[in-house]
């Protein structure tokens, strides 16, 4: 009570805001912006894998690949089950091109993922 709040105390409903404002600079196709939202919000909710997930999508499309794999690993860590934070580290994966066999690897767990149901059978993430 009393003291000063900081960049770095963590508040879900502020990153909620962030992740908002993060998504819709995303939108715009304002990839910096959102980047930028979406590291704030990460701050405010380290535990939220879907800030990183988003974050990794903004850093692969500024061509910060390796930024965009961390992000990516971050997400499947707080969301492991979640296809679309493996199919993000796919991508990542993918465009950076040094690991066609783990990116292969990466994309199968995302597609069991949502061939199991986990992802209330998102099938977008299927490989062609």
């Amino acid at each position: 009570e009393g003291r000063v709040r900081t960049a770095d105390d963590r508040d879900p409903d502020a990153a909620a805001t962030l992740k908002g404002l993060g998504n819709a600079a995303a939108r715009a196709g304002d990839y910096e912006a959102a980047d930028a939202h979406y590291a704030l919000a990460a701050k405010r909710d380290p535990g939220d894998g879907h800030i990183f997930a988003n974050r990794s999508m903004m850093q692969l499309k500024l061509g910060r690949l390796s930024f965009a794999i961390e992000s990516a690993q971050r997400a499947i860590e707080l969301e492991p089950r979640w296809a679309k934070a493996w199919a993000r580290f796919g991508a990542a994966l993918v465009a950076d091109g040094s690991d066609e066999e783990l990116a292969r690897d990466v994309w199968d767990a995302a597609v069991s993922l949502c061939e199991s149901g986990r992802e209330g059978g998102h099938a977008d993430y299927r490989r062609a």
